[in-house]
C-alpha cells in the first residue's frame, strides 16, 4: 500500500527520494533557526524561499501551464522538487509559529523527566509530515482537474484524448468516479471503443460511393481518435453541401487555433442555417455557431467582441436566450464582472428555472464567496 501511495505523489522513486532529500533537512533548519529565535535568519529564509518560489511558479506559467502553474512542481523536474523543498519550508515555518508557544511549553514541562522527547525527535516526525502533504495536495488538485477535463472530453466524445486523462487518473489511483465509473471502469471502455471506432475508419477508407452522412460521421471518428488533419481533410470539401459539415469544420479550425479560419466557417455556418426552415436541430446549431464565434473571440483576448457575440445571439436566436444568458454570465465571470456575471445568471434563471437553477448555483456560490453581498444580490 505505501508504495502505492508513494507512486500516487512521485512518479519515480528516484525523484520522490531528492524531494524528500530536499524538504526534510529544509524544515528541520527553519525550526531549529526558529526555535533558537534568530529571527533575521527565519526572516532571510523565508524571503528567499518566497523568491525562488515564485521564480519557478513564473517559469512554469511561461512554460505553459496556466491554470495551475505549480502542479508540476514535485512531477516533472529536479529544478521544481527543489523548488518545492523550499515552498514546503516556508510552510514549515508558519506551522511552527502558529504551535512555538505550545511547543516550547510541552518540552519544558517535561525538561526534568529522563524520557521527555528531545526537540529533533518532535521536529522530525512533523518534517517528514510536512514533505507528503504539499505534493499530497497538488496530486489531489491534479485528480480534480484531470476528472473534470475527461468528463468534459467524454462529453464531446473526444476518446483518445479522455483516454490519456484516464490513464493519468489510474496512475494516480483516483478513486473520483467519472460519469458514473471508475477510471478502471472507464480505462476498459474506452479503449474497446477506440478500438471499435479505428476499426469502423478503416473500413470506411475502403468503401467507395460515400454519402453525405457517412462523409460527416467518417469526420467524427477521426476528430474522436485526435486524427484532426484527416478530419479537417474529410469534411473540407463539403462545406457547401451542409452547414453540418461547416459546423464541423470550423470546430476542427478552433481545435487547431485557427481562430480566423474557424470564424469564417462559424460565419458561413450562420448564413447557411438562416435559409433553413425553423426547427429545434436549426436552434441549436445557431447556439453553437454563435458559441464558437464568442469562444474564438476569447480565445484572442478579443473580449468586448465575444460580449457582442452573446448579444448578438439573443437578438438572432430570441428562443435560447436563457442558455446565451448563461455562457455570457461565465464569460463576465471569467473576466471578473462579478456583479454583471450573477444579473445575467439571475436571468437565465428567470428564463429557464428547470434548466439553469441548478446550473447555476455553484457559480453564484462562488460569487458570492468572493464579492460583498450588496453587490450580488445575496
Amino acid at each position: 500500500m505505501l508504495p502505492g501511495f508513494f507512486h500516487t505523489l512521485f512518479p519515480t522513486a528516484g525523484l520522490g527520494s531528492l524531494h524528500l532529500a530536499a524538504v526534510i533537512p529544509a524544515i528541520l533548519i527553519a525550526a531549529r533557526l526558529w526555535m533558537l529565535e534568530r529571527t533575521r535568519l527565519v526572516l532571510l529564509s523565508v524571503g528567499f524561499c518566497l523568491l525562488i518560489a515564485i521564480a519557478a511558479s513564473a517559469s512554469e506559467f511561461i512554460s505553459g501551464d496556466p491554470w495551475f502553474p505549480m502542479q508540476g512542481v514535485f512531477v516533472t523536474s529536479i529544478r521544481q522538487t527543489l523548488c518545492a523543498g523550499l515552498v514546503v519550508a516556508v510552510a514549515g515555518l508558519l506551522f511552527y509559529g502558529i504551535a512555538y508557544g505550545a511547543r516550547r511549553t510541552l518540552i519544558r514541562s517535561l525538561r526534568n523527566n529522563p524520557k521527555v522527547w528531545q526537540p529533533w525527535q518532535v521536529d522530525l516526525p512533523f518534517a517528514v509530515l510536512l514533505a507528503f502533504v504539499v505534493p499530497a495536495m497538488a496530486s489531489l488538485e491534479q485528480v480534480h482537474r484531470l476528472s473534470d477535463s475527461a468528463a468534459e472530453l467524454l462529453g464531446q466524445q473526444q476518446w483518445a484524448r479522455a483516454l490519456r486523462k484516464i490513464d493519468r487518473l489510474v496512475e494516480l489511483g483516483s478513486p473520483l468516479p467519472i460519469q458514473g465509473e471508475s477510471p478502471v471502469q472507464l480505462q476498459s471502455s474506452l479503449q474497446q471503443e477506440i478500438a471499435r471506432v479505428t476499426d469502423a475508419v478503416s473500413h470506411a477508407s475502403k468503401t467507395t460511393g460515400e454519402t453525405l452522412e457517412s462523409r460527416l460521421l467518417l469526420a467524427r471518428q477521426l476528430a474522436s481518435l485526435d486524427r484532426i488533419p484527416e478530419a479537417i481533410l474529410a469534411v473540407q470539401d463539403l462545406v457547401a453541401q451542409s452547414p453540418t459539415a461547416t459546423l464541423i469544420l470550423a470546430t476542427l479550425l478552433q481545435d487547431q487555433q485557427q481562430w480566423n479560419d474557424s470564424d469564417r466557417c462559424y460565419r458561413n455556418a450562420i448564413v447557411q442555417l438562416d435559409r433553413l426552415p425553423d426547427s429545434a436541430s436549426k436552434q441549436s446549431a445557431l447556439v453553437r455557431a454563435f458559441s464558437g464565434l464568442a469562444y474564438n473571440a476569447r480565445a484572442a483576448h478579443e473580449y468586448q467582441t465575444a460580449e457582442q457575440v452573446y448579444l448578438l445571439g439573443i437578438e438572432h436566436v430570441p428562443a435560447a436566450e436563457a442558455e446565451f444568458r448563461f455562457h455570457l454570465a461565465r464569460h463576465y465571470q471569467l473576466g471578473g464582472r462579478s456583479v454583471e456575471a450573477a444579473e445575467q445568471f439571475r436571468r437565465a434563471m428567470n428564463l429557464a428555472p428547470q434548466t439553469y437553477t441548478a446550473a447555476a448555483a455553484p457559480y453564484l456560490r462562488e460569487l458570492r464567496r468572493h464579492t460583498p453581498a450588496c453587490l450580488t444580490g445575496r
